[in-house]
């Protein structure tokens, strides 16, 4: 019995981080995103002030993923929204990393920027997505321990907040969409295997 109880709670924690994960993809994002912008705009050739134009679309598709996709997820439950999220995300990504590609070959002018903003929204939407129904889930089932959820999750958001700024202090860019890339591929590999590994926990999706 209490091996049992030992293995539900090192369950329900790796759960949680795993979910965390997840809802700090938005500050990491932005916050790896926006000490890039000089340099964004030094690569694309354009002013200061057409770059910060591409941030309008981050917010425009955090919130309308948000919007949109709340109600649906409260219809048809969190689990086929969730990977629709990351799968939006990752093509999403993908499209902004060929656009620093199609740059750096100097292959195109002004549609690359138009490309990145289509890009960027996209990338936000599937956040939207993924970040609220994330936050849902960990605080679902746990009683007690909903408090410790939200704890982690906050301190998940925070700390990945940070790290974003010290990032683009030793790499470029073009990195950045890389990193935010690599990171949701763990922790989607990570999803997956619980998914895999305790279906019981599929109860809390509906």
């Amino acid at each position: 019995m209490q091996a049992e109880q030992a293995r539900q709670r090192q369950y329900s924690t790796a759960w949680i981080l795993l979910l965390a994960l997840l809802t700090a993809l938005g500050p990491l994002s932005i916050d790896m995103y926006l000490p890039a912008l000089p340099q964004m705009a030094d690569e694309f050739g354009v002013s200061m002030q057409m770059i910060a134009n591409t941030l309008p679309a981050y917010f425009l598709g955090l919130a309308i993923g948000q919007l949109i996709y709340g109600p649906v997820s409260d219809r048809i439950g969190r689990k086929t929204p969730l990977y629709f999220g990351l799968a939006l995300y990752v093509v999403a990504s993908l499209a902004c990393v060929f656009v620093s590609i199609v740059v750096s070959a100097g292959l195109m002018n002004h549609a690359p920027l138009w490309l990145l903003m289509s890009g960027l929204f996209l990338v936000v939407s599937g956040i939207g997505l993924t970040g609220p129904n994330a936050m849902a889930l960990a605080m679902s089932k746990q009683g007690a321990r909903a408090g410790t959820a939200s704890a982690i999750m906050g301190s998940m958001q925070f700390a990945c907040g940070l790290l974003g700024g010290v990032i683009l202090n030793f790499l470029i860019w073009k990195a950045s969409l890389n990193m935010g890339l690599m990171m949701l591929m763990f922790t989607s590999a990570g999803l997956f295997a619980i998914f895999k590994v305790g279906k019981q926990q599929d109860s809390i999706f509906s």
